[in-house]
């Protein structure tokens, strides 16, 4: 869904001179303009789109009344197959006192909240700041940086402008402007909003949403009169601009108090409802290919990158030949892993499949202490002992791992390990033979 959204007053052609650019498809009012490849040119290097819906927020005076009229016999006269939705600000006439500018701000906000929940994940809206007063405009271009805008734009042109534009009819704006005519209206992308952060911390209970500053949909109007509870959502964005700082250390602290991860302390730097939606999203079928398509390092490692396997091999080296001849026997006291293989044990009710994964850890000989074993290991652990490899060659005994001398030979040439561990093919190992 895409919304192109507007504020109007006296002049109502701003509107078609704006949708005619913004939706060439629709409406190729600017075909034959003489800078049409450079207008072409910014709209395309904005990536904006054709709208799918037209939004008006406006007053209730005289003069944007009969606005307003001409608008509509436009619209109907270019049979645009998309909504046309006008919101007025009920009793408002010409934005003379504080109250009628407090309603038509607070109805401005609104409006471009519920026009961005509207549009929903990927798509776009855009405002325009070219009509009405420039008290409309201004709080349309602070609702675009609030809640985010894809793109603020405006018409300029010649002062004054030429009579086939300053008079024109609806009849006017329904097919290519001639050159000569076209040529005094030139769009423009003012600027762009990005979405406030502050939006998607819950303060008192709740968010900043539709759902908690209700706006009726016109269908195709809307006199929307100012609660009697007052311009809530603007004295709500105004408290969290002013405590911006405060708002975003608790929102970091809650999250620091009731996450154990610190290995993803870094995803902190994203904004609240990322935070949020990462935290409860729960992994299901149709994350399979982004997680497979993650090195395996990725998953568990904070966030930044790492050197390529060459780069890692360097550093490797560069740190084994700083070691002294004590520490680098102390770092080969650990080595593998060595060898994985899956290994089937049979018993008298059930099949196992083992996965093993081997390592050599070389310690000083010790007494192992027992004094904490189960009652369970107790019973069934008749004795510990420290073999030495010519006894353990020469044992009648089971032993299992039945391959541990290979395993314990193995971990002299770690040039066959080096890029991971052996497979080994699948054995049994089992005092009850798996058919």
């Amino acid at each position: 869904m895409n919304i192109l959204l507007c504020t109007l007053g006296a002049s109502w052609a701003v509107i078609p001179e704006i949708f005619g650019w913004l939706a060439p498809d629709k409406l190729p009012l600017y075909a034959h303009h003489p800078d049409r490849k450079r207008l072409d040119e910014v709209r395309r290097a904005h990536a904006l789109r054709s709208p799918d819906e037209l939004w008006i927020c406006t007053t209730e005076g005289q003069k944007t009344i009969a606005s307003l009229a001409k608008l509509r016999a436009w619209w109907t006269l270019i049979d645009t197959p998309i909504p046309l939705r006008i919101w007025t600000a009920a009793g408002t006439d010409q934005l003379a006192t504080q109250a009628e500018c407090d309603h038509v701000r607070e109805l401005t906000l609104r409006s471009v909240m519920a026009a961005s929940e509207r549009i929903g994940n990927g798509g776009q809206l855009v405002v325009s700041l070219a009509g009405g007063r420039k008290t409309m405009s201004a709080d349309l271009q602070w609702a675009g940086s609030v809640f985010g805008a894809s793109a603020w734009l405006h018409v300029v042109g010649p002062e004054p402008l030429p009579d086939a534009l300053f008079k024109a009819a609806p009849e006017t704006f329904c097919q290519a402007l001639p050159a000569e005519v076209a040529a005094g209206v030139t769009p423009l992308v003012a600027g762009t909003g990005q979405r406030s952060e502050l939006l998607d911390i819950e303060l008192d209970g709740r968010l900043i949403a539709l759902a908690h500053f209700l706006l009726p949909l016109a269908a195709p109007d809307c006199a929307w009169p100012l609660p009697p509870d007052g311009p809530t959502l603007s004295r709500e964005i105004q408290r969290r601009e002013r405590e911006s700082g405060q708002l975003l250390g608790n929102f970091l602290s809650q999250i620091a108090e009731a996450e154990h991860h610190e290995n993803w302390r870094s995803l902190y730097r994203l904004p609240p409802a990322q935070i949020e939606s990462l935290r409860r999203t729960r992994l299901a079928p149709e994350h399979r290919e982004t997680l497979l398509a993650l090195p395996k390092a990725d998953l568990h490692r904070h966030l930044g990158g790492s050197l390529s396997r060459a780069a890692q091999l360097s550093v490797g080296e560069a740190i084994a030949d700083a070691l002294t001849p004590v520490e680098r026997r102390e770092a080969l006291d650990l080595v593998g892993p060595l060898l994985t293989r899956v290994v089937v044990h049979g018993y008298s009710d059930k099949v196992v499949d083992q996965h093993e994964v081997f390592y050599v850890v070389r310690v000083a000989g010790f007494e192992v202490d027992t004094t904490s074993h189960t009652e369970e290991e107790q019973l069934t652990v008749a004795d510990i002992r420290w073999w030495a490899l010519p006894d353990l060659a020469a044992t009648d005994d089971d032993v299992w791992p039945r391959d541990v001398l290979a395993v314990l030979e193995l971990a002299s040439r770690p040039h066959e390990w080096a890029d991971g561990p052996v497979v080994a093919p699948p054995v049994q190992e089992s005092s009850v033979p798996v058919p």
